[in-house]
């Protein structure tokens, strides 16, 4: 096929219809190669935040490695501590839950025909997880519950089960916000029932 081109024209750039590569471009279009930004863009991805600005462990004297071992120490043992307390206060809460549920409201749910029912244990978990907006805190409430007695193993796998599946329904209702556009809410909408 001839050159219909004349002089120093460039042909503009072609797409290949099978694998969408620039043509024009050479390697620059396939995916085993990393964007190249032309001159005066800024790459987004290039956070300053996320730099490590501090110095090697070669580069630090004797002091500065004992002074980093010593805060690595310090930050495991806080984490371990805030564990400690974490499972502390559930046993304060499950021993709140004795003391403030009297025999009568121990009655109401140990008897409890809706919560014999799976179906509707369930329900109740979702509409906790949504209602408090933290599925840890439902599910602390709920082991609690069953550790104070006021409920029974066997009622609360469904309740637990909902609670887990009311975690989705902040991200759904999150995504109900992009109803305006319809392209934008399905993606949004896969996206949070992903």
């Amino acid at each position: 096929m001839p050159n219909s081109l004349t002089g120093g024209q460039v042909p503009p750039p072609t797409l290949d219809t099978v694998g969408l590569v620039d043509r024009s471009l050479g390697n620059a279009g396939t995916s085993g190669s990393a964007p190249v930004l032309e001159e005066g863009e800024v790459d987004p991805w290039a956070l300053p935040q996320l730099k490590d600005t501090g110095q090697s462990w070669k580069e630090l004297s004797v002091a500065g490695r004992v002074l980093r071992v010593v805060v690595g120490f310090l930050k495991a043992c806080g984490l371990l501590g805030n564990l400690y307390l974490f499972i502390c206060s559930l046993d304060i809460l499950s021993s709140a839950f004795q003391l403030l549920s009297s025999k009568m409201a121990g009655d109401i749910f140990k008897d409890n025909v809706v919560l014999s029912n799976p179906v509707a244990g369930l329900v109740i978990g979702v509409l906790v997880t949504v209602l408090v907006q933290s599925s840890s805190t439902s599910s602390s409430i709920v082991v609690s519950m069953v550790a104070s007695k006021l409920l029974t193993v066997q009622a609360c796998v469904p309740i637990i089960m909902g609670v887990n599946v009311g975690t989705s329904i902040t991200s759904t209702l999150v995504s109900m916000a992009q109803s305006g556009d319809r392209d934008e809410f399905r993606r949004a909408f896969g996206g949070s029932a992903v």
